[in-house]
């Protein structure tokens, strides 16, 4: 199986591939691919993904970082999709929107979710 991770520079993609990774033969996982738009971060924590697969684990998972998307989507079995549009700009108002109207502005909650749901940038907005 192959599974790409859609906003793997995100901080939170070291956790989610250790806990994939864990589940390797459950999974019949061959092969983890890191897609991002932000080449920068997605550098950075592709290493810190590649040492957890390989050094700390010692597990023959592939890796591949890339922000091509033919790369991160062809062939892949499955896609978790963890990223934020709008990035850090995004999420702020994702937390204050809600405030404003009475309602939880924490990122598990649907109502800050929304916004980012509703960005023009967004693909849920067309």
């Amino acid at each position: 199986m192959i599974i790409t991770l859609c906003g793997g520079g995100s901080t939170f993609t070291p956790g989610i591939v250790k806990s994939i990774a864990l589940r390797k033969d459950e999974l019949d996982v061959d092969e983890i691919r890191l897609y991002d738009i932000n080449e920068e971060r997605q550098r950075k924590i592709g290493v810190l993904v590649d040492w957890i697969l390989h050094e700390d684990l010692g597990l023959d998972i592939k890796l591949t970082v890339t922000t091509d998307k033919e790369t991160a989507f062809t062939d892949a079995s499955f896609v978790f999709a963890q990223m934020r549009v709008g990035g850090y700009a995004m999420r702020e108002q994702d937390e204050k929107i809600p405030l404003r109207h009475g309602c939880v502005g924490q990122e598990p909650a649907v109502a800050a979710a929304l916004p980012t749901a509703c960005a023009p940038s967004s693909p849920w907005s067309s």
